[in-house]
């Protein structure tokens, strides 16, 4: 089923599936951890979409689908050092909310209401939330930008383990 694009960066080899059965706007519900304040966690939906869960240094909490709005099968990653997410093929960047900073995506990202499961560090994801159009620019950036392909966190939806 897999299509496999493969990129060298580096001396980083990087897989990236390509996704004809996933596309934006899934409905998949899904009980998914909350990280701790500061850190991020890649997760899934229960019909697989790929999403990250981001717990702010200010205590929100985002559910944010990882599908880059320019080219489904784009490789996306959290980049610590500036606290954004990257379609590490065509440098498409977007703030920990799922706005459009900077590069060639089409829009916002998607992200998703949900509930935080009493007296656990869980939540349930109840609904999508469409993605606004590419119009304001969001000056989301915290820090400098990944300089190479080992400083991403890339989505396990796009790790070579994946293929099925």
């Amino acid at each position: 089923m897999g299509r496999f694009r493969v990129l060298l960066l580096g001396g980083s080899l990087v897989f990236a599936v390509a996704m004809a059965a996933c596309t934006s706007g899934s409905t998949g519900l899904a009980d998914l951890a909350i990280p701790e304040v500061g850190e991020v966690e890649a997760g899934f939906l229960d019909d697989g979409h790929p999403v990250f869960v981001i717990h702010d240094m200010d205590g929100s909490v985002h559910v944010v689908e990882a599908i880059s709005t320019h080219i489904k099968e784009d490789t996306m990653a959290w980049c610590p050092t500036s606290r954004t997410i990257e379609d590490v093929f065509h440098g498409a960047i977007w703030d920990p909310w799922g706005r459009y900073v900077a590069g060639p995506g089409a829009s916002d990202l998607g992200t998703y209401e949900f509930e935080v499961i009493e007296g656990r560090s869980e939540l349930t994801v109840t609904a999508y939330v469409e993605p606004a159009p590419r119009s304001i620019v969001s000056s989301g950036v915290e820090g400098p930008r990944c300089a190479a392909i080992a400083e991403y966190e890339v989505h396990p939806f796009f790790e070579e383990s994946k293929e099925e």
